[in-house]
């Protein structure tokens, strides 16, 4: 049971969000917020996607979404039908920035911190935010700590 719309919530802030989530994640309901372009799906037959960092203790994630449709979101439906999908993704936990070894660099890199903002009475949970740059979790070198050095020559 998935549920995406367009605002940046399911429900007005304050009163009705929290009751309006809590009833669809007790029966194990994804909600999809601030979503784009849904109306250029069809009514059936999509294929949808929610891929984002999972947070190790957490409850929600940021994320990008995605639809798939044609002959290959059939195939996918029938996939996920049958349970027959495994979820590769690690944890991401926050801890001190690592620092990675190589040239030009010193600095921390892949900073990625757990934020809490608010506490709810009703639940005892406190809602978090995360701060992290686009490399979280990966281990792409950006291209900055890649480049040649001054005076390269590629024809040597």
């Amino acid at each position: 049971m998935t549920v995406g719309c367009d605002s940046a919530s399911m429900a007005p802030i304050p009163d009705l969000a929290e009751p309006t989530h809590i009833a669809g994640l007790k029966h194990g309901m994804i909600w999809t917020e601030s979503a784009t372009g849904l109306g250029k799906l069809p009514a059936t037959g999509a294929f949808y996607c929610c891929i984002g960092p999972k947070h190790a203790k957490g409850a929600y994630t940021e994320a990008r979404a995605f639809a798939v449709t044609g002959p290959l979101a059939e195939k996918l439906v029938a996939s996920a039908r049958k349970k027959n999908v495994v979820d590769l993704s690690g944890d991401v936990v926050a801890r001190p920035p690592r620092l990675v070894a190589g040239a030009t660099v010193g600095a921390n890199r892949h900073p990625y911190m757990k934020v809490l903002f608010a506490f709810t009475p009703r639940l005892g949970h406190s809602h978090d935010t995360h701060i992290l740059d686009s490399h979280t979790g990966t281990h792409l070198v950006p291209p900055a700590y890649a480049l040649p050095r001054k005076g390269f020559d590629n024809g040597e």
